[in-house]
């Protein structure tokens, strides 16, 4: 019985030591500690919502493929005419 809670322990002790030596070189002791538990939680939270951060992500790309289109199709260039000013201005003679 006591293997059951022993062995969980022992790999979440892993998996925290293993993300705090990814940053032996960069932060201190306690803050590398406090940083893996914080990854090891941000990676839990997305594993137990992965349907819905799977979600938001797909409503995200939709909307964003929606713009696209949208954008795409609003943004067709015309072509010039005589009637069209072409952005180029005529010298006016004052003395006439």
């Amino acid at each position: 019985m006591l293997t059951l809670l022993l062995i969980p322990v022992l790999i979440l002790f892993l998996i925290i030591y293993f993300f705090a030596s990814l940053f032996t070189s960069t932060f201190g002791v306690i803050p590398r500690l406090i940083l893996a538990i914080v990854l090891v939680l941000l990676v839990s939270f997305i594993i137990k919502n992965f349907f819905a951060v799977v979600g938001v992500i797909i409503l995200i790309s939709l909307a964003f493929w929606i713009r696209v289109q949208l954008i795409k199709r609003q943004t067709r260039h015309h072509h010039q005419n005589d009637n069209t000013f072409d952005g180029h201005f005529e010298e006016v003679d004052k003395d006439k």
